[in-house]
């Protein structure tokens, strides 16, 4: 059988995806039914939380795109604010 690996930042999603039943009134149901789907499958798989606060340059991220109106965003250059979390995150990955 094969491995699938999924990570994911939300503590709730992680959650409904183990339940046996998820209520149709839940935020995202057909999204979280087809991964339950999935995850039914042929297959092994790992869900794995992972925390914003690992990674404060995905979360900025990930927060300026649910702040986005549109369906996607295309960025020319990195913003002023991650550019600093970057150089943060450089100068810490050095001893």
């Amino acid at each position: 059988s094969r491995s699938v690996i999924c990570e994911t930042d939300c503590l709730e999603a992680l959650n409904l995806i183990h339940l046996r039943d998820i209520s149709p009134t839940v935020d995202h149901f057909d999204l979280l039914s087809d991964i339950q789907a999935l995850s039914n499958r042929d297959w092994t798989t790992h869900v794995t939380l992972i925390q914003r606060s690992a990674n404060s340059a995905a979360d900025l991220i990930a927060k300026c795109a649910a702040r986005n109106q549109h369906d996607y965003f295309v960025w020319n250059q990195p913003s002023n604010d991650l550019m600093v979390l970057l150089q943060q995150e450089q100068s810490l990955a050095y001893f």
